[in-house]
């Protein structure tokens, strides 16, 4: 795929990737894509944006940075391409490929945004070392390599990013077992033939890697995507990017904005002794700018230092509301004598009062929030019919008149809820939970504990941990029901495998339970065959069963010809089990010379084939 190809790929390969393809026809809403990396060289993402490619995958690790990454993200972004990243993994154990995506993320995603997956890119089955030619993922380790790749992938989800596999479809089938990853993941494919010979499900299928595209000399790999990842990236906040809220502070739930920095209220001074603007302070947040100057004697006290911001001035009913909130960014660690006064009034100095410390809080932003019942109330204000929000510093020893502050998302909302303790721990032990997918039976334990917890709970308490936590509570214990029953059949398997006889003690007659045990076996799942730990026996006795000589019908002693003397064994074993229809002088004396042989054994034998069920010797 990346020009770092594993031998095997090279070779299996090599015909289609000599071929120039022609592009499958796809539906009108597929988007089309390529995949880049340092081999590619210099590009001019314009005309590339301009070819019509709607999305562009970057190579960000292997071995090492991509030398290209940081001038292609920036050359793609400023070109407006969503943009995604993939690692091509060496790692052949859990740690080494956990390295390798901490690798990933901490010198090429960190402090970036993209708009499609994180693709952990494993397809390497040998490779050029420094001293020939290494071994890379085992043909003979196909639950290894998943667990590695869902490995790699969780660290990238507990990072934030969301999580793509890419490999090809023949590595798939002797490499890499996705019958559990594929409902976890998104599949990125890649398969060079006109159609996709890949049967599982795939959101992308990478189709040639001989493309050509403008902006970009030489081949290039294509691909087609069925999916479109940009808006659940950014509403979910994967990627860099922050989630989406439906509300205006994402912090407070149901919060009204007085302020947030974005749009101008009037502003007005008080006392004439300092200035105050919309403006950016060192962080780059535009916010309300507050210039500390030279104190006004007219306003000053032993406790007020005379520097007055009326912030807000425009009217606004707070009745529905028992908290006002804000934040304030302060230049310097402050002191128990630093801090303010904030006035919510009506006019002149009727209103509601607050004096506030603001001791060692600084530097930075600092979160304020300050209730109703918190204030003092001066002649009897309305909460009703506010006009002005004031803010008074005091004591402000030791500033100068360059000392700025900033004050952003002013607000009002209420308290929420008191939290329920009982419910919180609930949805606390759901959450916990691994997804319905991936229970066992050894998530007995946790499923069984959160169920009891839930229940313990009143019908109130039920219904306030939520439908999604219930639903998943409800999905984990049938997981968990179903977990069992899986295991169930899977001991019953493995318990009749270890009533085979050794391999070597196969015989003809064992041929009815050898085969209900191969049918008991081939009933499970696949996922279930991988935890019959004893199948190889199975596979070994049967093996053994198909070995043993033919049998041929009344072939007593298993040497290829029915002759008298199987007659005879035949003999022995029906004789006082079948009624004959004629007298005899001893039983089983044909011809009536007083002794049993052969030729008496050959005439019995004819009469009796076909009329007794089953002979006492295996029959083939």
């Amino acid at each position: 795929m990346k020009r770092i190809l594993s031998l095997s790929l090279i070779l299996a390969l090599t015909f289609t990737m000599l071929c120039v393809m022609a592009a499958p026809t796809v539906q009108a809403d597929t988007l089309w894509g390529i995949d880049v990396s340092q081999w590619q060289g210099s590009i001019n993402w314009n005309q590339v944006k301009a070819a019509g490619v709607d999305f562009v995958i970057l190579r960000g690790w292997c071995y090492g940075k991509d030398s290209n990454f940081e001038s292609y993200y920036a050359g793609a972004k400023a070109a407006g391409i969503p943009v995604g990243v993939y690692v091509y993994t060496y790692g052949l154990n859990e740690s080494a490929i956990v390295g390798e995506i901490n690798s990933l993320i901490n010198n090429c995603l960190k402090g970036k945004q993209f708009e499609f997956p994180i693709y952990v890119d494993m397809e390497c089955t040998s490779y050029q070392g420094n001293s020939g030619w290494v071994n890379g993922y085992d043909i003979n380790s196909k639950a290894t390599n998943a667990n590695l790749m869902d490995a790699a992938c969780r660290t990238l989800e507990n990072a934030g990013y969301y999580a793509g596999m890419y490999t090809y479809t023949s590595f798939i089938q002797s490499y890499l077992d996705v019958s559990w990853l594929k409902d976890k993941y998104t599949m990125w494919i890649a398969d060079y033939r006109a159609t996709c010979g890949y049967n599982g499900p795939y959101d992308m299928w990478q189709y040639s890697s001989t493309g050509r595209v403008n902006g970009i000399s030489g081949d290039v790999d294509m691909n087609y995507c069925y999916f479109n990842f940009e808006p659940i990236v950014k509403s979910k906040g994967f990627n860099g990017y922050e989630p989406s809220v439906t509300y205006p502070y994402k912090t407070d739930d149901g919060a009204t904005m007085l302020y947030d920095g974005e749009f101008t209220y009037t502003i007005s001074t008080g006392y004439g002794t300092n200035v105050s603007t919309v403006t950016e302070h060192t962080e780059g947040k535009k916010s309300l700018k507050m210039t500390c100057t030279t104190p006004n004697t007219q306003y000053n006290s032993s406790r007020v230092g005379g520097m007055a911001h009326q912030i807000l001035t425009q009217k606004a009913d707070l009745s529905s509301y028992d908290i006002i909130g804000f934040d304030l960014y302060l230049p310097q660690k402050m002191s128990g004598s630093h801090g303010f006064q904030l006035n919510v009034n009506t006019a002149g100095e009727d209103g509601f009062n607050k004096l506030v410390a603001l001791n060692d809080k600084g530097p930075g932003w600092v979160k304020f929030e300050i209730k109703k019942s918190d204030f003092d109330n001066v002649n009897g204000a309305s909460w009703s019919n506010i006009n002005r929000l004031r803010m008074t510093w005091f004591n402000y020893a030791g500033w100068t008149n360059t000392t700025e502050f900033y004050i952003d998302n002013i607000r009002a909302y209420n308290a929420p809820p008191a939290v329920d303790q009982a419910v919180e721990n609930v949805k606390a032990q759901i959450q916990a939970l691994p997804q319905p997918r991936d229970i066992r039976t050894q998530h007995e334990t946790e499923v069984k504990s959160a169920q009891t917890a839930f229940l313990a709970l009143n019908s109130q308490q039920q219904t306030a941990v939520g439908t999604e936590l219930t639903q998943k509570l409800n999905d984990c214990l049938a997981a968990l029901d179903k977990a069992f029953k899986d295991q169930q059949a899977i001991d019953r398997v493995m318990q009749e495998i270890e009533k085979l006889p050794h391999p070597g003690d196969v015989k003809h007659d064992q041929r009815d339970f050898i085969y209900d045990v191969r049918d008991l076996y081939e009933q499970l799942t696949e996922e279930q065959r991988g935890q019959v730990s004893n199948s190889q026996k199975l596979a070994d006795v049967l093996v053994a069963y198909e070995s043993l000589p033919v049998v041929m019908y009344g072939d007593a002693d298993v040497n290829g010809v029915i002759s008298a003397a199987d007659a005879l064994e035949v003999l022995k074993s029906v004789v006082g089990k079948v009624n004959f229809t004629q007298q005899q002088t001893l039983n089983g004396d044909v011809d009536g010379n007083s002794m049993i042989t052969a030729g008496d054994a050959l005439e019995i034998l004819k009469k009796v084939v076909g009329k007794i069920e089953k002979f006492p010797v295996e029959l083939a």
